[in-house]
């Protein structure tokens, strides 16, 4: 439950969303495709930017799209960008550091 919160968080936050708290994975992927779509027809360069920022591998991202020309472009996008945030709280929940209990201050 702690991930989803942090997921939704760094979601909401990037793309200027409100997300109720304990919101399900289908409503976030639903806002956040619906703001997608959004940004490709209103302001490309944002989301192109906010694509780089996240780091939502290009190459992987053009594959995706070429190979599904019939699916939504923005539930497309969103998948990428979930699993992306996804990657990388899990990635700093793995290394962040322990206290240790000896008392002693570690620089």
């Amino acid at each position: 439950m702690e991930n989803q919160e942090a997921l939704a968080q760094a979601i909401a936050g990037t793309f200027d969303l409100a997300i109720p708290p304990l919101t399900g994975d289908d409503a976030v992927m639903a806002l956040l495709a619906e703001r997608v779509n959004w940004l490709i027809v209103h302001d490309f360069d944002t989301l192109v930017r906010l694509l780089y920022r996240i780091d939502v591998p290009e190459a992987k991202l053009k594959k995706l799209l070429q190979e599904n020309t019939d699916a939504d472009a923005g539930l497309l996008i969103a998948a990428m960008i979930i699993d992306r945030q996804r990657q990388k709280i899990e990635s700093r929940a793995r290394h962040r550091q322990q206290p240790s209990d000896d008392g002693e201050e570690k620089w």
